[in-house]
């Protein structure tokens, strides 16, 4: 990693694209988090229990976005007029200079490419700002949004892992997707 982002741990750090703050949560985000998780929908690919998003999971879940080492799990609120409608975030193995990508996205705001957007600044961020070599995710292979947004971003798909994962009480296939440094400057060098 560079040096300059030895920096990130006491620093707000805030992204911003063309209609979203990217910011890091907030202990007065859990109501707006569990607005937009509650949704039975919202969750169907994401959480492996069958029970109920509540009140007191979105509490957790800022909790530990609040705490991580933003060094290792840098996590963004993603913020549309002042409310909280999703998270985005890359786990990092500084060691092998790879990151998981991650995002949700509440179901009101699914279909206007707000989660490509987000997704697209904190890719752009983690390579050009972390030094990061791989950027991988993994979804579910039902997933077919997940896949598509991953697929915008010029991932491609390298493994499919038959039944994997547990989801909502089912055994289900895991597809990952990954792109390398060079790729993303490739495409956004083709873009500009």
């Amino acid at each position: 990693m560079r040096a300059k982002s030895k920096t990130l741990k006491t620093k707000q750090l805030k992204l911003k694209t063309q209609r979203l703050v990217l910011r890091p949560f907030q202990a007065g985000d859990v109501d707006d988090v569990y607005a937009y998780a509650f949704h039975p929908e919202w969750g169907q690919y994401i959480l492996a229990s069958t029970k109920r998003y509540t009140h007191d999971d979105a509490g957790r879940f800022v909790s530990h976005a609040i705490l991580q080492d933003r060094m290792q799990y840098p996590i963004f609120a993603i913020v549309i007029d002042g409310h909280v409608v999703g998270s985005v975030g890359l786990h990092v193995n500084a060691t092998h200079g790879i990151a998981d990508l991650r995002f949700a996205l509440g179901k009101s705001y699914w279909g206007q490419g707000l989660i490509t957007e987000a997704t697209t600044a904190l890719v752009d961020w983690g390579f050009n700002t972390l030094a990061i070599e791989k950027i991988t995710a993994a979804t579910d292979a039902r997933n077919v949004s997940g896949i598509r947004i991953m697929e915008k971003l010029g991932m491609t798909q390298e493994v499919l892992w038959l039944r994997n994962r547990i989801n909502q009480g089912n055994r289900v296939d895991e597809v990952h997707y990954g792109i390398l440094r060079s790729e993303w400057e490739s495409t956004t060098e083709a873009l500009t």
